[in-house]
């Protein structure tokens, strides 16, 4: 599935209103360009108003309808001088000509375009029948590009596809494993419960029945002389 987005890309001059830097071309939908300044009523054809009189000096330097741009059912890139007034409905080629790569496309002749290609639009110097020193306006020239889509689609329309950060790999920790207690186990617990809490009472009770021994204060001896308060001994 070919999933590249195409566009024409201005080289020369900077861009202004009547002369976009980039005009996509839609897959769907016939692009059409010209100095005509009526929409189409066809949903599926895109209109550029382009070389109004407001901004440009070559005046009716392209036709009403100047080309028209679209894609085959094989994917490929066609251009048509010339096309279909939005106005009356009739189908003529432009007036000053377009050229592909330098070469002159024959008035309502279509061709197909690749990715690298330089289209002008409005060549009067190439035009058969036109004066030796016609100047070349060199107003609307366009290369043909290609990027690969970087989007995805959402209710039927195309949204920038979200970038994210650098995915970290998160691992999880180890689970612990619980030891189940069986039976014999907690048989085990119980009575050693149990031997502990006897072996407390065995102690209480030794503890109990042992001959209490009272305190008495040592006895005085008699030869030992007694002494005084103030620190004096006497018989």
């Amino acid at each position: 599935m070919n999933r590249m987005e195409y566009s024409l890309r201005l080289l020369t001059l900077p861009a202004r209103p009547d002369r976009p830097m980039s005009i996509p071309l839609p897959k769907n939908k016939m692009t059409r360009l010209g100095r005509n300044n009526v929409a189409a009523t066809d949903p599926q054809i895109v209109t550029f108003m382009m070389n109004t009189e407001e901004y440009s000096h070559n005046r009716d330097l392209l036709s009403r309808t100047h080309c028209e741009l679209w894609f085959t059912l094989d994917g490929k890139l066609m251009i048509r001088d010339g096309g279909t007034s939005a106005e009356t409905g009739i189908t003529k080629p432009s007036v000053n000509g377009t050229s592909i790569q330098g070469i002159l496309l024959p008035f309502g002749a279509e061709r197909e375009l690749r990715v690298g290609y330089e289209v002008e639009l409005g060549t009067p110097q190439i035009v058969p029948g036109r004066r030796d020193d016609t100047p070349r306006p060199n107003e609307f020239v366009y290369r043909v590009e290609a990027e690969e889509a970087d989007c995805f689609r959402w209710r039927g329309r195309s949204v920038p596809k979200p970038k994210f950060k650098e995915e970290v790999e998160v691992k999880e920790e180890p689970k612990v494993k619980e030891e189940g207690s069986t039976s014999a186990q907690h048989e085990t617990s119980v009575k050693r419960r149990r031997q502990a809490v006897a072996s407390m009472q065995e102690e209480a009770a030794s503890s109990s029945t042992a001959p209490v021994t009272p305190l008495t204060a040592p006895a005085a001896d008699a030869s030992e002389p007694k002494r005084l308060r103030s620190g004096k001994t006497y018989p």
